[in-house]
């Protein structure tokens, strides 16, 4: 009978750079899913004191080698010549966990320094002690959001440039780091043990009690298309971001279809994708589809027909008047929406599915 291999954090992360591709949705944990991995982390140190041995399975971690193509904001970075001997790796599958492992150590690792404490071993867990062409230190995360990576850059090194804090991806990475620092700051003012050893034990449980399964995709496997099934049965991530996969999964050039959904995102705005989207399928269809159906929607479309068949057909349009000057939308309007300029946008999505 075949077995499974369990590896720990720190056998995860060791010699390795991973770049989360741009198919992947932004770092988007919020407190519950947050305080649930804390709770089993907590749970596991008490249990475990510093000589235990108990485990804990926190999953699967799904990597594939790394792509430049669907990463076209790390590529740099990555392909830098000072990590030689590292494996670039992509994260398909895993990266909020990863993640937000790595925020906690960040917070250990300041709570650490405030108090005068040095903690061995913790850096290489999140840091890859090299730095780029630019003379920036690399780190073992690196985010496909340039906002959210200078985000995680300025808990990680205190050195990045000006970011958004109201953007998703980073705020939940600010909530999140402060979060955990509160948490370490709670558990060593609860513990007899010196500061020292309780960081210690604390790491210990993290870097190598925590453990996973690792796969590692064939270089040859499609990695959208393995993303796009994963996103299939996630019942937390929005329909946008399902949409999104599946349109790369199709595309001949995910660099230019990438380029166009965020065109459309920018327009449109993060939090009003679903609306839009939904409203778009209203127009070709002559029916109202559901935020659940959204999905298997746009799949079913793509195919039966050819993409460039499917996004050719003109939208009904109505001259509206509301507010100042004249502008043309989709009729029907659209729900908080009816200021958008609605033929622009759906002229970027049929472009953007037009590459695939």
């Amino acid at each position: 009978m075949n077995h499974i291999d369990f590896d720990s954090l720190d056998d995860v992360v060791h010699s390795t750079v991973f770049s989360i591709p741009d198919y992947q949705r932004d770092y988007s944990w919020g407190k519950g899913e947050v305080l649930t991995l804390l709770d089993d982390i907590h749970t596991l140190y008490d249990n475990n004191g510093s000589d235990g041995t108990a485990e804990h399975f926190c999953g699967s971690i799904v990597t594939i080698a790394f792509d430049e193509e669907v990463s076209r904001n790390t590529r740099d970075v990555i392909n830098s010549k000072r990590l030689k001997n590292f494996d670039k790796m992509n994260l398909i599958d895993g990266q909020q966990r990863l993640s937000t492992l790595s925020l906690l150590l960040i917070a250990i690792r300041d709570y650490a320094k405030e108090n005068g404490v040095k903690l061995d071993g913790l850096d290489e867990l999140i840091d890859t002690g090299k730095k780029d062409s630019n003379g920036c230190q690399i780190p073992v995360m690196n985010f496909s959001d340039i906002n959210t990576q200078e985000c995680y850059r300025d808990l990680l090194y205190k050195d990045a440039n000006k970011f958004d804090k109201r953007k998703l991806g980073a705020k939940h990475l600010l909530d999140t780091y402060q979060l955990y620092h509160d948490f370490v700051k709670g558990i060593c003012d609860n513990k007899s043990a010196g500061l020292e050893a309780t960081l210690e034990a604390i790491v210990k449980q993290i870097a190598y009690h925590l453990t996973f399964v690792g796969i590692c995709c064939n270089e040859d496997s499609d990695a959208c298309q393995i993303f796009e099934s994963f996103t299939a049965a996630d019942l937390s991530l929005m329909p946008a971001e399902q949409v999104k996969s599946i349109i790369l999964t199709k595309s001949q050039s995910r660099d230019q279809s990438l380029s166009q959904w965020e065109s459309i995102s920018s327009l449109v705005g993060e939090d009003s994708l679903v609306d839009f989207l939904s409203h778009y399928l209203f127009c070709k269809n002559c029916a109202r589809v559901s935020r659940r159906d959204i999905r298997s929607s746009f799949k079913a479309m793509l195919k039966r027909k050819s993409v460039s068949t499917v996004w050719q057909t003109s939208l009904p349009m109505q001259r509206s008047t509301a507010g100042s000057g004249t502008r043309w939308q989709t009729f029907p309007p659209m729900r908080r929406c009816s200021i958008w300029p609605t033929s622009v946008l759906c002229r970027h999505m049929s472009r953007s599915l037009q590459q695939a």
